[in-house]
């Protein structure tokens, strides 16, 4: 075992990392695709540190909401949203993870793109760890089209 086998590992070793660089790279840039082209809003906080501090949001969520990516990664919704509407997020999120289990609604919603409230539905779902603990909340939402402004 001398130098040449350390250096044949050594090789071998930065190859795999490499790969596994360009697979990650390339999910990456699968997952930017889907967040910039899915026609739902969509985001995901995490909710380790307890403040539920978003971790993305997609186009859609921009565009609906009126709120840039710049503006509300790596804050929470009392940073964004007037208090009551923060607190009903937060209320909602905290069901999440305090039972563990997704929550469907249908519920009033401030679209900013069209300057008004309009019924949206929403599904918000735990992400968990191996351990089974909640790590993040993860929602997908869009109005409803059968309504009209309420």
């Amino acid at each position: 075992m001398g130098v040449s086998f350390y250096a044949e590992e050594r090789g071998r070793a930065i190859l795999e990392l490499e790969a596994l660089t360009e697979k990650l790279e390339s999910v990456e840039r699968v997952f930017d695709m889907f967040l910039h082209q899915c026609p739902f809003v969509i985001w995901c906080k995490d909710c380790t540190e307890g403040d539920g501090r978003m971790l993305f949001i997609s186009d859609m969520y921009s565009d609906v909401f009126g709120v840039s990516e710049a503006d509300y990664v790596g804050k929470t919704d009392k940073e964004v949203w007037p208090e009551t509407i923060a607190a009903l997020f937060r209320s909602q999120d905290m069901q999440v993870i305090n039972t563990g289990e997704p929550v469907y609604m249908i519920e009033p919603t401030p679209l900013a793109r069209e300057q008004e409230w309009r019924r949206c539905h929403t599904y918000k779902f735990p992400l968990k760890n191996k351990k089974g603990e909640v790590v993040a909340v993860g929602g997908i939402a869009w109005p409803d089209k059968n309504v009209g402004a309420i």
